[in-house]
């Protein structure tokens, strides 16, 4: 809004006037990553002219900054001008319009980012869910830390590999039942392994090392290519 003495007599805004100078819009031409941060080149139709590296706007204070990356070259923004030095400025939003439309998430409420990518992070409160789609890698890095998860159930889809490496031990608590249908082949490489309670073998079982039975064990038919060593029925 303009303050009525920055009015020609046309009812056009003063070229000079102060709040004419302090808020513009104009297009993204460049964009660079800074040890400051991320800066844009902006050029304002109006005036035929282009600024100079200006910053964009980042929320947070020192140590606790929250990187957000600028606009693209051919976005529409706005940026605000000192009145007392107008080539100091900041970029401090997109102008969402047909030419440069927005990321539209699932509700009003909910807390979402999209990539040039197309993947995006959606967290919709009405919902309670958490949405993470399109990416390729996700990396967590909890060095001397924990990662924790608590949850009434976790699913789990990979149409690839998936592949865990553990540093030193891998605990798995199960209070119920632990069930894994595999329709190639299971495989255990370790050095000794050792299986505590009752062990039931519904088919037939190949041995190509030493077997150790301590137990009363039921089995349908051993195949021992290797050595047996006996400490109970078999």
């Amino acid at each position: 809004m303009y303050d009525c003495n920055c009015m020609t007599p046309g009812g056009n805004p003063s070229s000079d006037s102060t709040s004419f100078n302090i808020i513009r819009s104009g297009f993204v031409t460049q964009r660079r990553l800074t040890n400051i941060g991320a800066q844009v080149v902006v050029f304002y139709p109006d005036r035929n002219v282009s600024s100079d590296w200006i910053s964009w706007s980042q929320s947070g204070s020192k140590g606790n900054i929250f990187y957000t990356p600028p606009p693209q070259v051919g976005d529409e923004i706005v940026t605000l001008h000192m009145p007392t030095g107008i080539e100091r400025a900041i970029a401090i939003c997109s102008k969402p319009n047909p030419q440069n439309p927005n990321f539209l998430p699932r509700g009003i409420d909910c807390v979402s980012y999209q990539g040039l990518d197309g993947s995006y992070f959606e967290y919709d409160p009405v919902e309670g869910c958490l949405s993470i789609n399109g990416i390729k890698t996700c990396y967590f890095n909890c060095a001397g830390g924990q990662l924790e998860a608590v949850m009434g159930q976790l699913d789990i889809e990979d149409s690839g590999d998936c592949n865990i490496t553990v540093g030193k031990n891998l605990n798995a608590t199960v209070s119920g039942n632990l069930l894994a249908k595999v329709t190639g082949t299971a495989e255990l490489d370790a050095a000794s392994t050792t299986i505590k309670g009752p062990v039931t073998f519904q088919d037939a079982v190949t041995c190509q090392s030493t077997l150790s039975v301590t137990g009363v064990t039921t089995v349908v038919d051993i195949n021992i290519t290797g050595t047996e060593i006996g400490g109970g029925p078999t």
